[in-house]
């Protein structure tokens, strides 16, 4: 139960915490990425989102908790560390 107040707590700010991450993307030149590593990914929303878009390349997420590790979303090109 505590996971998932502190779960709905983060997410309340997750249109505010996303801003950032969806003007880099929209930098980023599909061709040029091949891979990338996303340290700290936490649920691995955000890595998911990239390996959706960029589906010649693959990703790494890496986290330090695994608290999130049973909510990271998975996919044939994202693998997740903890």
């Amino acid at each position: 139960m505590e996971f998932i107040r502190k779960l709905e707590k983060y997410n309340q700010f997750k249109n505010i915490r996303y801003q950032p991450f969806f003007n880099l993307m929209e930098i980023i030149a599909e061709g040029n990425l091949k891979s990338a590593v996303d340290i700290w990914c936490g649920t691995g929303e955000q890595t998911s989102i990239l390996s959706e878009k960029f589906t010649d390349a693959t990703f790494l997420g890496i986290n330090a908790s695994s608290i999130y590790a049973p909510n990271v979303k998975a996919t044939p090109f994202l693998q997740t560390q903890i």
